[in-house]
C-alpha cells in the first residue's frame, strides 16, 4: 500500500488516494504503529477536506478515534464517536464507517471500565449488522459482549459470545479479529478448563505475533492478557501452564479443531 501511494504521489489528489490511505491507517491500527497512523489520519482529513468529501471525513475522524481507542485515550475517543454518530452531525456517514463508529464505541466504553454502556452500544450494533446482513461487523458485537459479559463474572455467556465471534472471524482469515476473540474467550475458559484456558493465550500470542505488535500496544488489552495468565497459571501451576502453552506455539494454528468451533447464532 505505501509503494502504491508512493507511486501516484505526483498525481492529482482524489477520494481514490483518500480511502487507499484510510485503508493504510486501519491496518496500521492493528499492527499497533501508532506514529504511522497519526501520520496518515493527518493527511487524510486534509485531503477529505480538500475534497468537500462528508464521508471522507467522517472517515478520517473515526481513524482518529480508533487510534485513541488503543492508546489509552478512551474518554477522548467516547466523546468524538458520540458525536460521530449524532443524528445531528452534518457530516455523511457511510453504513461501514457508521457500523465501525459503533463498535469502536462499545470498545472504548469497555477500556473505561463502562460495561453496561459497552454492552448496550455492542448490541445496538449486532441489531444493525443482523438487519444489514453483515456478519464481520457482528463478529466485533460478539466479541464487546464477550469482555463485557467477562467483566460481569457470567463466564458461561462471554465464552459462548467468544467462540460466535471467532468462528466468524477464522471463517473469515480475519487474523486480527481472531486473535482478539481468542484474548476473550481465555479468561472465560479458566474456571470450567483452565488448560484449555492456557492453550488459547498461546494460540492468541502466536497470531497477534503474526501481525505484528502484540495487542496493538494498547495498555489494557495487554494488562488483560497478562490477567488471564496470571489466573491461568493460578488455577493449574506453573509447570501445567507453561506445558500447555508451550502445545499451543508448537502445533498448527488450526483453531477450528483445537477449539471445536460451533456455528455463530
Amino acid at each position: 500500500m505505501e509503494r502504491s501511494l508512493a507511486a501516484a504521489a505526483d498525481q492529482p489528489s482524489t477520494i481514490e488516494r483518500f480511502w487507499a490511505l484510510w485503508a493504510l491507517g486501519i491496518v496500521s491500527v492493528t499492527q499497533g504503529d501508532f506514529s504511522r497512523v497519526e501520520a496518515v489520519e493527518d493527511e487524510c482529513l486534509s485531503l477529505a477536506e480538500r475534497l468537500g468529501a462528508p464521508e471522507a471525513i467522517t472517515a478520517a475522524r473515526f481513524l482518529t478515534c480508533a487510534r485513541w481507542s488503543a492508546t489509552g485515550q478512551a474518554a477522548r475517543a467516547v466523546v468524538l464517536l458520540t458525536e460521530i454518530l449524532s443524528p445531528a452531525d452534518g457530516y455523511g456517514k457511510p453504513l461501514a464507517v457508521h457500523l465501525l463508529a459503533l463498535g469502536m464505541r462499545a470498545f472504548a466504553l469497555l477500556q473505561l471500565g463502562e460495561f453496561t454502556l459497552a454492552a448496550e452500544s455492542a448490541e445496538q450494533l449486532r441489531k444493525e449488522c443482523e438487519r444489514q446482513g453483515e456478519q464481520w461487523m457482528r463478529s466485533f458485537a460478539l466479541y464487546y459482549l464477550s469482555v463485557a459479559a467477562m467483566a460481569d463474572n457470567n463466564h458461561a455467556s462471554a465464552a459462548l459470545y467468544a467462540r460466535a465471534s471467532l468462528t466468524i472471524r477464522w471463517q473469515m482469515h480475519d487474523t486480527f479479529g481472531a486473535a482478539l476473540a481468542l484474548d476473550a474467550l481465555a479468561p472465560a475458559l479458566v474456571a470450567s478448563d483452565p488448560d484449555q484456558a492456557a492453550r488459547v493465550i498461546g494460540l492468541g500470542d502466536a497470531l497477534w505475533d503474526s501481525i505484528g505488535r502484540s495487542r496493538m500496544g494498547s495498555p489494557e488489552l495487554l494488562a488483560a492478557r497478562e490477567a488471564s495468565e496470571a489466573l491461568t497459571r493460578r488455577a493449574i501451576g506453573d509447570a501445567a501452564y507453561m506445558a500447555a502453552n508451550y502445545r499451543s506455539d508448537q502445533s498448527s494454528i488450526d483453531i477450528t479443531h483445537a477449539l471445536d468451533l460451533q456455528a455463530p447464532d
